[in-house]
């Protein structure tokens, strides 16, 4: 078995890693395991040391939760991560639930989102997707964008699921 040889991945500017779904959850579970982290949408597979957040009595929620009503059942910036991996395309307020996710996370923490991209066949097959994402989805929520107020760092990395991984300004 050879070494993944582009790990650890490169960083940017700011010194956040560029995102890479299956090798970089170990490593933020890793290195947020002695932080507060919520599992947005955790369903039966729930992040590492998280707080699952979910709706489904038969997920492995720590909190059953509607996710469409707001706000959610925390104080505000109660967790360092927060992880959202294949929801937010199932809720059909975007902006209420960015806000949201920007409400329950600390400043200086991340927010990473993974859903499929619309480029993706699957994508549109699931009768409960409200929403099909691209790489520019999230853009809106740039700090450059005079007409939203949520101040995020974004860095995006596309394949057929698409990830972006938002930290908190």
């Amino acid at each position: 078995m050879t070494k993944n040889r582009r790990w650890p991945a490169p960083t940017d500017a700011e010194g956040m890693r560029f995102f890479s779904a299956v090798n970089d959850y170990k490593r933020l579970a890793r290195e947020y395991s002695d932080q507060r982290i919520a599992d947005v949408g955790c369903g039966r597979k729930k992040f590492p040391g998280s707080v699952g957040i979910d709706l489904r009595g038969n997920s492995y929620a720590d909190v059953q939760h509607d996710l469409l009503t707001f706000p959610y059942p925390f104080e505000d910036n109660t967790f360092d991560l927060l992880v959202c991996r294949h929801c937010i395309e199932h809720l059909p307020d975007t902006f209420a639930v960015i806000n949201e996710f920007y409400r329950l996370v600390k400043p200086g923490g991340r927010i990473v989102l993974e859903y499929p991209h619309f480029s993706w066949h699957e994508a549109y097959r699931h009768p409960q997707h409200c929403h099909w994402f691209s790489s520019g989805s999230f853009d809106y929520f740039h700090p450059d964008n005079e007409h939203y107020t949520a101040k995020l760092k974004m860095r995006k990395k596309m394949g057929y699921f698409g990830n972006t991984v938002m930290k908190i300004l």
